[in-house]
């Protein structure tokens, strides 16, 4: 019961971290041109906020398309861990250095909140991003033990 449990709530983070991906991916996409301005009015060069424009939707879209591999889960899940890291961390220099004059397009939902509301929602995805891929490992050290002791002339009883 507990190892189902385990399955559930791992299952569940990583379609809830998908959702989030796809969905931050698709509004920056939908509506390039704003997200685009936005990050030009940031304070990092011009140069950079035109190659982060094409890069966070690319990235997000392709942690996306991994969360949907199951054979490419433990890659997404770091993936999208370090991705929260970094937006949490953005997010967090914004308040310290008192510049809520900062334009968040994150994604229509998510730009909605203040910036120590989404500070917060972004520190809940990254432990839960953390906890998905840490939950995601333990079941798979789990299955590959219970494999190497199936193993042997007894191996068909144990199954059996």
């Amino acid at each position: 019961m507990k190892r189902q449990l385990s399955l559930f709530l791992s299952l569940s983070l990583q379609i809830t971290l998908l959702f989030l991906w796809l969905l931050s991916a698709l509004d920056k996409i939908f509506h390039f041109t704003l997200f685009r301005e936005a990050l030009i009015l940031q304070p990092f060069p011009g140069w950079a906020a035109v190659v982060l424009a094409y890069l966070l939707p690319a990235a997000e879209l392709s942690i996306a398309a991994l969360l949907a591999l199951q054979k490419y889960i433990n890659i997404a899940l770091r993936a999208s861990s370090i991705l929260l890291l970094a937006y949490t961390n953005y997010v967090g220099m914004v308040i310290f250095l008192g510049a809520s004059s900062y334009i968040c397009k994150c994604n229509l939902l998510i730009e909605q909140l203040g910036w120590h509301q989404h500070l917060i929602l972004n520190f809940a995805f990254l432990i839960s991003s953390i906890g998905a891929e840490r939950m995601n490992r333990l079941q798979q050290q789990s299955s590959s033990s219970r494999g190497a002791a199936a193993e042997g002339p007894s191996a068909k009883r144990q199954y059996n």
